[in-house]
C-alpha cells in the first residue's frame, strides 16, 4: 500500500458517544445494560457518555437531546416486535441507519425479546447475543445476569476499539510497515471484525514487524508476492491523519449495507410466511380431523339404536362440533407444550409465546385458536379484512395476537 505523507493537524477524539435507540417498551431493558457497561465506562482511555430516551436531564429540549442519536459513534439498537412496529423508533433507525452506510457510526442491534428479526435488515449484522437468544428468554439464561453479560461484553470491546483507536493515533510518526500492520490489525478484535475487517494481516518470515528496527536487504526475505513489495531507500515518516484515514476507508469498503425503507417489505414477508402456517396447519390437520369424525361417528352408532341407520341433523351437528374441537384442542395442546408451535409453524420455524418469553398457558392457546379461526375464515366476508388492515396499520399486529396477548418469533433452538 502507498502510504502519502501529510502535514494536516490531526483532531484528537474527545470522547466516545453511545445512544441506546429502544422502543417504550424497552426501558427497564435499556437501564440494565446501561448499569452493566459501568466498568466500561470507568475503565475506558477516554471518556464514554452514554445517553437513551429514558434519562433526559431536567431542563433539557426533549427533541434537541434525541438528535444526539445521529451524532453517536454507536448505536444500541434494542430489537422486539415493539421496536419493530413503533412508528417513531422506525424512522430513527433508518437515519442511523443511512449513517451507518456512510461508516460514520457502529450499528449494534440486541435481540432483547423473540420476533421475526430474520425478515430485517438487521439479519446482516453481528447480533446481540453472538448465540442468537434473546435477553427474556429464560429456558436459556440461567440468570439475567449471564444474559446482560453475554452482550455487555462485546459492546466492551467495541468501546476499547474506539480507545485504540485514539492511543494509536497519539503514538508518534513510525514506520510505513509498521503503520500498516498497525492500520490493519487495530480493529481484528473489535466487535464488528465481521463486517470491518477481511483481511488480517501475517507476521513476515515469522518476525515481529512491530518492533522498531531495520533489516539488512540480504537478509530480508518477504513471504508476500515480489509485485506488491515497494522498496523505499529513504525512511518515510506517516502522519497520524494517515493512519485514521486508513482504518476509515476500510470501514467504508467493507460495511455491508443495509436497506433503509425496510418494514414494508418486512411485513409483506411476515405476512406471507404466517399466512402459509396457517394453510399448512389446516392441510395437516385435514386427516386428523376425519379420524376424529370417524370415531365420532363410531361411538353414535355404537350408542343409538341399531335399526337405525342415518344419522339425524343434530347428530351431524355435534359430529361437526367434536371434530372441531378436537382441532382446536389438538392445536392449543401443541402451542403451549415444548413445541411452542402448531406443525405448519414448526415447519416454518416459528414459535408463540407471551409478550416476556415464556410458554403460553392451554387455556390462553386455546382462547388464541379460537380467535385465529374466525378472524381467518372471517376474512372471506372481506369486510373484516378491511378492517384488520385498518386496524394493522396502527396497532402493527393482527387481531387474535393482539387480544390474546401473543407474540410470533423466530423458533429457538434452546
Amino acid at each position: 500500500m502507498n502510504v502519502v505523507t501529510q502535514s494536516q493537524e490531526l483532531v484528537k477524539r474527545k470522547k466516545i458517544t453511545v445512544y441506546f435507540l429502544a422502543a417504550p417498551e424497552e426501558e427497564d431493558e435499556c437501564q440494565a445494560i446501561r448499569k452493566y457497561l459501568v466498568p466500561a465506562i470507568r475503565n475506558s482511555r477516554i471518556p464514554v457518555e452514554i445517553y437513551s430516551d429514558f434519562e433526559i436531564p431536567a431542563g433539557e429540549e426533549k427533541e434537541k437531546y434525541k438528535q444526539k442519536l445521529f451524532e453517536a459513534d454507536i448505536v444500541l439498537a434494542l430489537i422486539s416486535s415493539d421496536y419493530i412496529s413503533d412508528d417513531e423508533t422506525y424512522e430513527r433507525t433508518q437515519k442511523v441507519m443511512e449513517r451507518y452506510n456512510k461508516s460514520e457510526t457502529i450499528l449494534v442491534p440486541i435481540l432483547v425479546r423473540n420476533c421475526l428479526w430474520k425478515h430485517t435488515p438487521f439479519v446482516k449484522l453481528p447480533l446481540l447475543p453472538k448465540n442468537l437468544q434473546p435477553l427474556n428468554n429464560k429456558q436459556f439464561w440461567n440468570s439475567e445476569d449471564d444474559a446482560l453479560m453475554a452482550i455487555v461484553e462485546a459492546i466492551y470491546e467495541a468501546i476499547n476499539d474506539f480507545s485504540d483507536e485514539d492511543v494509536q493515533q497519539e503514538e508518534p510518526a513510525i514506520k510505513p510497515e509498521v503503520a500498516k500492520k498497525k492500520s490493519l490489525n487495530q480493529f481484528q478484535l473489535q466487535f464488528h471484525r465481521e463486517v470491518i475487517i477481511e483481511n488480517t494481516e501475517q507476521l513476515i518470515n515469522g518476525t515481529d514487524i512491530t518492533e522498531d528496527r531495520e533489516f539488512p536487504a540480504e537478509e530480508f526475505i518477504p513471504l508476500i508476492e515480489p509485485e506488491k513489495i515497494v522498496s523505499e531507500p529513504k525512511k518515510i515518516v506517516v502522519s497520524h491523519q494517515d493512519i485514521g484515514d486508513d482504518i476509515q476507508i476500510k470501514r467504508q469498503k467493507t460495511v455491508t449495507p443495509i436497506e433503509i425503507d425496510w418494514r414494508k417489505q418486512y411485513y409483506k414477508k411476515v405476512l406471507w410466511k404466517r399466512l402459509l402456517a396457517f394453510v399448512l396447519d389446516n392441510l395437516i390437520m385435514i386427516p386428523v380431523s376425519f379420524v376424529c369424525m370417524f370415531l365420532v361417528m363410531v361411538i353414535i352408532f355404537i350408542t343409538k339404536d341399531p335399526e337405525v341407520i342415518d344419522l339425524t341433523d343434530n347428530e351431524y351437528l355435534f359430529v361437526f362440533i367434536i371434530t372441531f374441537c378436537s382441532y382446536l384442542v389438538i392445536n392449543a395442546k401443541m402451542e403451549s407444550s415444548k413445541l411452542h408451535a402448531t406443525l405448519g409453524k414448526r415447519l416454518l420455524k416459528l414459535q408463540i409465546t407471551d409478550k416476556n418469553g415464556n410458554p403460553i398457558t392451554f387455556f390462553r392457546a386455546l382462547g388464541r385458536n379460537i380467535l385465529r379461526t374466525i378472524v381467518g375464515y372471517s376474512f372471506i366476508f372481506i369486510v373484516p379484512l378491511i378492517v384488520q388492515l385498518i386496524m394493522f396499520k396502527s396497532a402493527k399486529k393482527l387481531f387474535h395476537d393482539q387480544l390474546s396477548n401473543t407474540v410470533i418469533g423466530e423458533r429457538l433452538n434452546a
